[in-house]
């Protein structure tokens, strides 16, 4: 964890979390930026990407090469509170997954969206907390900051899906 503070010591302890409490998840990516590139009509396309190193990104759309993901959004603004030395945010946690690695023997995205919650609901953390709100399923919502066309049409029909969770993430200053 070395010298990580604020959000970024939240997010590691989350993405530790996901990843000792959902045997499915191939990768808990923490968090994400919004990139941008030309696309090969000279459109500008929004993406999700995490920093690896040396400049490089990994993008975040949905892909077999990935496997079962998530990744992490915060969203401006950050609310101070001066009495308990703490910053919050809204958050967006995207997961996308493959049916046949999750539940092979039946298509029950209810089923894997608690599994998600209950995930979540058990992380402690150290220096903050993590509430949920809403949950979407719909591939626009889930993605919905980036340029929806560039999902390709494959992964939004089965065996592909995902959700977003979308709350409140602080963390206390100690």
């Amino acid at each position: 964890m070395g010298n990580l503070s604020g959000f970024d010591k939240v997010i590691y302890e989350l993405r530790r979390g996901l990843e000792s409490r959902l045997s499915w998840l191939n990768s808990a990516y923490g968090r994400a930026d919004v990139l941008v590139r030309k696309s090969q009509s000279g459109r500008e396309v929004k993406y999700p990407a995490i920093y690896r190193d040396n400049e490089n990104y990994l993008e975040l759309l949905p892909n077999d090469e990935l496997g079962n993901f998530s990744f992490v959004l915060l969203h401006d603004p950050k609310i101070y509170n001066k009495q308990s030395s703490s910053m919050s945010c809204y958050y967006s946690i995207v997961f996308w997954y493959n049916f046949n690695t999750v539940l092979p023997e039946v298509r029950d995205t209810e089923r894997v969206i608690m599994e998600i919650v209950n995930a979540l609901d058990s992380i402690t953390y150290s220096c903050g907390s993590l509430i949920i709100e809403t949950i979407q399923e719909e591939g626009r919502s889930i993605y919905k900051e980036f340029d929806y066309k560039e999902v390709h049409t494959q992964y939004r029909m089965q065996p592909y899906a995902g959700a977003r969770i979308n709350g409140v993430i602080t963390y206390i200053n100690m």
